[in-house]
């Protein structure tokens, strides 16, 4: 399978055992990875950094912000790609489509996050 370019990705998600799970993989796949783990540092960090390439979104770390949070990510950083990694009952709740995309969190979704970044990787050099 073709590899991306390596990307700065944010990985949040509020289970630790998650958080570093998706940090250990993807930095197999030779992308630097940082994690958040509430929400109050995940807004700081990504409303201040412009150096994220692709947000992988837990929507449980959307609290207290809301779906404001999208609009200070793509103000601040109208490139940035977000995954939001939800199980399908969160799904519903957001808006697909541009730099949005999603998969679903299962016992396999490591998968389907390396084939959706190495898809927005090429898609995006």
């Amino acid at each position: 399978m073709p590899s991306c370019p390596p990307l700065h990705i944010m990985v949040t998600d509020t289970n630790h055992h998650v958080r570093d799970l998706l940090k250990r993989e993807l930095e197999k796949e030779g992308h630097a990875v940082v994690t958040v783990g509430n929400s109050i540092e995940a807004f700081h960090r990504i409303c201040d950094s412009t150096a994220v390439d692709l947000l992988i979104l837990d929507p449980e770390l959307l609290y207290p912000y809301g779906h404001g949070l999208f609009a200070c990510l793509t103000d601040n950083n109208p490139n940035l790609k977000i995954i939001v990694h939800a199980y399908s009952e969160f799904t519903s709740a957001f808006c697909s489509g541009g730099n949005v995309h999603f998969v679903e969190k299962s016992a396999d979704s490591i998968n389907a996050l390396r084939a959706t970044i190495r898809a927005l990787g090429a898609a995006g050099s």
